[in-house]
């Protein structure tokens, strides 16, 4: 379920990402499991951090178990919530969402990372995909690549979110981006896919820049077989899914899109689409602030189109052997002479 709440003014210090509030079963909270920051635990009635507690409870009790949703304790507090059973009660955690969008330059990637998700390549269409556990970034990533190639290139690009997160509608230079959230009614198994052909039915005709969908998150059969389709298309897909290898996400992605595609096909197609895929670690440095107090590691595959080694590899249904093409591109970007993207490109692009 994807819903919104409003609240009065509620001030949270700035250095406050992660609020956990676990509520006993008659819908007390229970201080000593819950917690504010990453660090400092609201243990004792009294404190500023159990009345902040308190006063956010009400409303965190509006919504069910289960529910996704985004709340608004005021101007610049926006915060995603997930609820969920846990031993003794249900937990409560919100996730603080970013005021503003960084730019793609403002994330400290890996040499040559910044330079590849900007491609202008990219604007005819394919897949980005990044691999990560929750909490590392990825919905950071995949905003800023969005507005960020708007700014550059213009295009129109869509987002399907459950519940919309970061603040990305509207122009970025002559792009424009329309944020969409699923709707809460419908059946979970098919409101992504309902969405996303509602997206793709709306975009306009041939705008400069190309257009572009950012997908939320692959968690079913149904949306991987439509996101491929999309990428295949014509449309730059950026998505995520939840993994810790390349190689991992990969067989998943066409695990989960053979149901509605077949084996052959399903490898055909991400072989056909896939531009990046890249694995994402989040280190968070606690002297520094901002954008700069993350540093983003990891490993990425690039893949030009259906005659790179890569997409020979995942048609053949091979995705071992990607290991090779992993090593040669990390340890290209790693020279200490820190190759330029032409550089790179004309080495790996086919």
């Amino acid at each position: 379920m994807a819903t919104e709440s409003i609240l009065q003014f509620i001030p949270i210090p700035v250095d406050v990402r992660d609020i956990n509030i676990k509520h006993r079963e008659d819908g007390t909270i229970d201080l000593g499991d819950s917690s504010i920051g990453l660090a400092k635990r609201a243990q004792a009635q009294g404190t500023e951090y159990a009345d902040l507690l308190e006063r956010i409870s009400p409303h965190v009790l509006k919504h069910p178990v289960g529910a996704s949703v985004r709340i608004e304790l005021g101007v610049g507090q926006s915060f995603r919530a997930e609820r969920y059973r846990c031993r003794g009660g249900v937990m409560t955690a919100m996730r603080r969402m970013p005021e503003k969008m960084p730019a793609i330059d403002d994330l400290n990637f890996p040499h040559l990372w910044r330079d590849l998700f900007m491609a202008e390549d990219f604007c005819t269409g394919g897949l980005i995909v990044v691999v990560a556990p929750t909490g590392s970034g990825k919905s950071v990533t995949l905003g800023a690549l969005g507005t960020s190639r708007l700014a550059r290139y213009g295009g129109y690009m869509t987002t399907i979110e459950d519940p919309i997160e970061m603040p990305l509608h509207g122009w970025h230079g002559a792009g424009k981006c329309v944020q969409t959230e699923v709707d809460p009614h419908d059946d979970p198994s098919e409101a992504y896919v309902k969405a996303l052909r509602a997206a793709l039915r709306a975009y306009p005709t041939a705008p400069g820049g190309g257009t572009i969908l950012l997908f939320g998150e692959i968690r079913d059969q149904a949306s991987a077989a439509e996101v491929l389709r999309a990428a295949n298309q014509g449309h730059l897909v950026l998505t995520t899914l939840h993994g810790s290898t390349i190689e991992s996400a990969l067989r998943r992605l066409i695990s989960m899109a053979t149901r509605d595609l077949g084996q052959s096909q399903a490898q055909d197609l991400t072989a056909a689409a896939l531009r990046l895929i890249v694995t994402q670690k989040l280190h968070i440095d606690p002297e520094k602030s901002g954008w700069d107090a993350g540093t983003l590691t990891g490993e990425l595959l690039y893949s030009s189109g259906e005659k790179s080694p890569a997409a020979g590899n995942i048609r053949d249904n091979d995705l071992g052997a990607l290991a090779e093409q992993l090593d040669q591109q990390g340890s290209f970007m790693a020279r200490v002479d820190r190759p330029s993207l032409a550089d790179f490109l004309k080495r790996f692009r086919r």
